[in-house]
């Protein structure tokens, strides 16, 4: 959200959180994480591309059986859905190029909070921890990318999502070991 970009969450006599995080970095970090308890609870590896070395626009993978992976680009945001009930993000031109050589499965995935504070991102009551954040998801087509990418809110991302990318996964891995030019299937 470029009007947090600035805005600082280190005022801890002010309700923010004491960390030295911007307002957007927290909000990317812990879109990330979110993602890595999704990962958990299927059971899968994941793995973090290192801060600075996010060179092919993907910020993680998905690691299935058999080291087949999912490359994931993930975004956090605390903006409301349009009207739509849709999300819009520019995809930028170099995002593009670097999709557009994807040979495993891609996914872009949007992390809604439905806090703006962060205090409200994470709920205690004392039995148990509740995140107020969906996660919403849209495939990356390498053979068409928009210049805008859209995720709605009849596309969550859950537990089930997880195990249906498998299925295109364990396809598309299977392609890749005997491919080098990228066919739609």
């Amino acid at each position: 959200d470029a009007s947090q970009k600035g805005r600082s969450m280190s005022t801890p006599d002010a309700g923010g959180f004491v960390g030295t995080l911007r307002e957007t970095d927290a909000i990317g970090r812990y879109a990330v994480a979110y993602l890595r308890t999704l990962a958990a609870q299927a059971g899968l590896g994941f793995d973090e591309t290192p801060s600075g070395e996010d060179v092919d626009a993907i910020d993680c993978s998905l690691v299935y059986p058999g080291r087949a992976r999912a490359e994931i680009q993930v975004k956090g945001t605390t903006r409301p859905f349009t009207k739509g009930a849709t999300l819009s993000f520019p995809v930028h031109e170099s995002w593009q190029s670097k999709w557009s050589e994807l040979k495993v499965p891609g996914y872009f995935v949007v992390v809604k909070l439905w806090e703006r504070d962060c205090d409200g991102w994470i709920r205690h009551d004392g039995q148990t921890t509740c995140h107020t954040a969906t996660a919403y998801w849209a495939p990356i087509d390498p053979t068409n990318i928009p210049r805008t990418i859209k995720v709605t809110q009849s596309s969550p991302l859950t537990l089930e999502t997880l195990r249906e990318w498998a299925i295109d996964v364990r396809r598309r891995f299977q392609w890749a070991a005997t491919s080098t030019t990228y066919r739609a299937t």
